[in-house]
């Protein structure tokens, strides 16, 4: 049965397959690194969070988005513009697709029981998540411990106050 949730996901597929063609897959997949790799630049470049930071960051990201232009030009110079295009599509509807799946199968207690209990018998809830869970490999619950444990030895607000 198809209610409101189906709706919004629906109408973020379908956008991501129009973003994902506007902009094709090799410009998509360096958007979405430059991310990390600004996150990297920031990190081995700065000591700690502030303008330099977030100037680092912006350098990072903004090099690897530049390197995804001129790769998708590449593309499209060797008449390879409506493959770019049509990959594009494919890695949007998927993308779309798993931060769909990732939202609907949350068990997040900030949801409201009746906006979870609408999630799981959304169409998309209870017929395409099992079908996704099955293919995924299963995880433990992760141990904080460790996580906890790194971040607070890389830390550069700790290492200022020492």
């Amino acid at each position: 049965m198809f209610n409101f949730i189906d709706v919004i996901i629906a109408a973020l597929i379908i956008s991501g397959g129009f973003f994902g063609f506007q902009t094709g897959a090799v410009a998509s997949i360096f958007y979405l690194g430059s991310g990390f790799a600004g996150i990297w630049a920031a990190r081995h470049f700065t000591q700690g969070p502030g303008i330099k930071y977030f100037l680092i960051f912006i350098a990072g990201a903004g090099l690897v988005i530049i390197a995804g232009f001129i790769f998708s030009k590449i593309f499209k110079g060797l008449v390879l513009g409506m493959l770019d295009r049509i990959g594009g599509v494919l890695f949007g509807i998927i993308l779309a697709a798993l931060i769909s799946f990732a939202a609907v199968s949350g068990n997040s207690p900030r949801v409201s029981s009746n906006l979870r209990k609408a999630m799981h018998n959304s169409w998309f809830g209870s017929s395409l998540s099992p079908k996704i869970e099955r293919t995924l490999p299963t995880l433990s619950r992760p141990n904080p411990a460790p996580i906890k444990q790194f971040f607070s030895r890389i830390n550069p607000i700790r290492k200022k106050q020492q």
